[in-house]
C-alpha cells in the first residue's frame, strides 16, 4: 500500500492558505516567492496570538529549514500545539513525524491517533495513511474494512494515491468486509466529518511552542536604523546693531550763523 509521504506537507501548506486571514495571505504569497524572512515576519506575530495556521507555517519553515535552521524537533513542538488547537494540517504532519521517528521518537500508535483527528476533519492525506496503517495492521489490529472505507475517504477528496489503493484492496474484500465499509460510510456521512477543535493545550506545550517563536522573533527582526549623522557645529558671527544715527549738531543760542563760503570767481581770459 501507498501512502502519502512527508512531502505532501507543502501541499497541505498551499490547501491551507485559502481559508485564512489576509495576514496569512501576504506571509503564503512571500513563502511561495521563496522571500522566507519576510513570510516569517507576516506569521510570527499571528503565531503569538494564537493562529494555529501561522503556527503551522513556521513549523513547515522549520521542519524544512526554509529561512530558518532546520529543526525537526522545533517542528513537532509547533505542530504539537496547533494540532492540539484543532489544526488539522498540523495533526497530518506530526503523525508522518511520529510514524517516521523523525524529530520524536518513533510512536506508530500516536501517528495513528493524529491521523485519526485530522482524516475525521477532513484531511485526505491522513485518511490515506490511516487506510495504509489498517490494511497492513501497523499500529492497529489490521482490518481490510476499515482501510477500504478510509482509502474511500480520501479518494473522494481527490487523492489519486488513496484511488489506487482502494482499488487494490477492494479485490481482497470478503462480503462482510465490504458491508462493514459501507456502514462506516453511511455513519461518518462519507468524505469526512469535521470535529471541533480541541479546547486547550497543557503549559508545557504552550511554552515550548511560545519560546520557539520568540527566538524566530529575536532572529528575524529587522536591524535598527542607523544613528543619524552628528551635527556639523556652526560658528556663531556675533551680531553687531547699526550705530544710531547722529544728529547734527545745533547752534548755541545767539551765536552768527555758520556762513558758506562763495566759491572763487573764475579767472578772466
Amino acid at each position: 500500500m501507498m501512502r502519502s509521504f512527508a512531502a505532501a506537507l507543502l501541499a497541505c501548506l498551499a490547501l491551507t492558505a485559502a481559508a485564512t486571514a489576509a495576514d496569512w495571505g501576504a506571509g503564503k504569497k512571500l513563502y511561495d516567492a521563496g522571500d522566507y524572512v519576510a513570510a516569517l515576519r507576516e506569521w510570527v506575530p499571528l503565531s503569538q496570538g494564537g493562529d494555529t495556521h501561522a503556527d503551522y507555517g513556521i513549523g513547515i519553515m522549520l521542519l524544512y529549514g526554509r529561512g530558518l535552521d532546520r529543526d525537526p524537533v522545533a517542528a513537532a513542538a509547533m505542530f504539537t500545539r496547533a494540532a492540539g488547537l484543532g489544526e488539522a494540517s498540523a495533526a497530518y504532519a506530526l503523525g508522518v513525524m511520529y510514524e517516521d521517528g523523525n524529530g520524536v521518537v518513533r510512536n506508530v500508535p500516536e501517528s495513528v491517533r493524529l491521523y485519526h483527528q485530522a482524516a475525521q476533519a477532513g484531511n485526505a492525506d491522513a485518511q490515506n495513511n490511516l487506510g495504509t496503517l489498517y490494511a497492513t495492521g501497523a499500529g492497529v489490529p489490521m482490518s481490510r474494512a476499515q482501510a477500504h472505507f478510509w482509502f474511500t475517504e480520501s479518494a473522494a477528496l481527490g487523492n489519486g494515491e488513496a484511488a489506487a489503493n482502494r482499488d487494490r484492496i477492494a479485490k481482497q474484500l470478503t462480503r462482510e468486509e465490504f458491508a462493514e465499509s459501507e456502514r462506516l460510510m453511511f455513519d461518518m456521512d462519507h468524505a469526512g466529518v469535521m470535529r471541533p477543535a480541541a479546547g486547550a493545550n497543557p503549559p508545557e506545550v504552550e511554552r515550548a511552542a511560545a519560546e520557539i517563536v520568540a527566538r524566530i522573533a529575536k532572529k528575524i527582526a529587522p536591524p535598527p536604523p542607523p544613528p543619524p549623522p552628528p551635527a556639523i557645529p556652526v560658528a556663531e558671527v556675533p551680531v553687531v546693531p547699526p550705530a544710531p544715527p547722529v544728529a547734527p549738531e545745533r547752534p548755541a543760542a545767539g551765536a552768527p550763523a555758520a556762513i558758506t563760503p562763495r566759491p572763487a570767481a573764475p579767472a578772466a581770459r
